[in-house]
């Protein structure tokens, strides 16, 4: 039983026949002949139950990262990129609410070295820690009974991965449970279309004569840490190479060479390839409205759209009167003043306030920052100054004019 069972049904079905196949023209088998080989079916999909989890959309990490830190109950965080997992471990550090004995990364590179954290989890089936970050190594295999796991973080755009990862938490032991989506626009899904892109031309440079003429430039750059060798690992497999087929009197025999070499990971380009049209999918949904992103993922297990809760940012609301605060301290600015203002307004906000607004230089126009004050009910004013002849800027409340 799976819960992905359409995905890998048809790799089941190949399997069994391929069985069948080879046992049919073993000698020592002949009873399996008279066997009925159809292929028998049991549907256990109404087993899956997914009613503990409650969806819950926020509208950025801030917010999540405040919730998180708020809540009594422990917290599962699946991330698709492992570099994001130790970044956000360290935002949660920062805040000085947990401390980081409390909060346990997990991903493909210290996963053997972590052997109490797998064990509790494999074997007691409960968290060590309060906050548990982890990617898509914990996504098979590994149950989590702990009843004090209260909140679940998943972002992947696989429905296969976003199945196995909230099947990680059982209903046994887990009444209710917080789902939270956090709320991603175009952007997000338009980088990773790129990078996706990019792997697929990748892969169809991998070439067998290639791979068979510069086995050792592999085998070298394999050891390397850089973006090269990364993608080397997962797109390329070691196995035995060339395989020959001959007849013989009796039937057909078979030789395999014990030479060793480089083949392209098939399944690696698949999920590549599954991956790059996920992400064009939500990126043209996230087009329209990113919250239909989060609807077509509850779809997956069978919640309305209705039933997802929306909060409100927080961390957004103090964010904008500082910013706001900080945009009417220019008053009577000298254009060098107003320069070096612009500069430190861009690199303090950019993340969160100029992500539409060009930069060149390290600062922004004044006619970008008119455009910017005139979101938030403000005004930049120029006068000259009758003794220094100079201009001098201020901003302010459109109401105060």
């Amino acid at each position: 039983m799976s819960a992905t069972m359409t995905e890998v049904e048809p790799l089941i079905e190949q399997t069994i026949k391929n069985a069948f196949w080879k046992l049919r023209f073993t000698e020592c088998n002949e009873w399996i002949k008279e066997v009925n080989s159809e292929i028998l079916k049991y549907d256990f999909s109404e087993l899956a139950d997914y009613e503990r989890f409650q969806c819950v959309c926020v509208p950025d990490w801030e917010s999540l990262q405040e919730i998180i830190l708020e809540s009594q109950k422990k917290t599962v965080i699946f991330l698709n990129n492992k570099e994001k997992g130790k970044a956000l471990a360290e935002r949660l550090i920062r805040t000085g609410k947990i401390e980081k004995k409390d909060i346990e990364i997990l991903n493909s590179d210290n996963l053997d070295e972590d052997g109490e954290v797998v064990q509790n989890l494999a074997i007691g089936n409960t968290l060590k820690n309060k906050i548990l970050i982890t990617t898509s190594v914990l996504d098979n295999g590994v149950s989590i009974h702990d009843p004090e796991v209260g909140n679940l973080v998943v972002e992947t755009e696989s429905k296969i991965e976003f199945l196995q990862m909230i099947g990680r938490i059982r209903r046994e032991n887990t009444n209710e449970c917080k789902l939270y989506f956090v709320l991603r626009d175009k952007k997000n899904f338009s980088c990773r279309m790129k990078r996706y892109e990019d792997e697929i031309e990748l892969f169809s440079n991998l070439k067998a004569e290639r791979l068979k003429a510069k086995r050792e430039y592999y085998i070298q750059t394999m050891w390397c840490d850089d973006e090269d060798s990364k993608f080397f690992r997962k797109a390329l497999v070691w196995m035995n190479s060339d395989s020959q087929v001959f007849d013989r009197d009796n039937g057909n025999g078979f030789v395999q060479n014990h030479n060793s070499g480089f083949f392209v990971n098939r399944f690696a380009e698949k999920k590549i390839g599954d991956m790059y049209v996920a992400e064009s999918h939500f990126y043209g949904l996230a087009l329209s409205d990113p919250l239909s992103v989060i609807y077509e993922q509850m779809t997956w297990i069978g919640k309305r759209p209705e039933e997802l809760k929306i909060i409100e940012s927080e961390y957004k609301k103090r964010l904008e009167c500082e910013f706001v605060a900080e945009l009417q301290r220019v008053q009577k600015f000298s254009a060098e003043e107003l320069k070096q203002f612009k500069i430190d307004l861009t690199k303090k906000f950019r993340k969160d306030f100029f992500i539409d607004v060009p930069a060149k230089n390290g600062t922004i126009s004044n006619e970008k920052l008119q455009d910017i004050c005139g979101r938030f009910g403000l005004v930049l004013l120029s006068e000259e100054d009758v003794e220094s002849r100079r201009k001098l800027y201020t901003i302010q409340m459109l109401s105060e004019r």
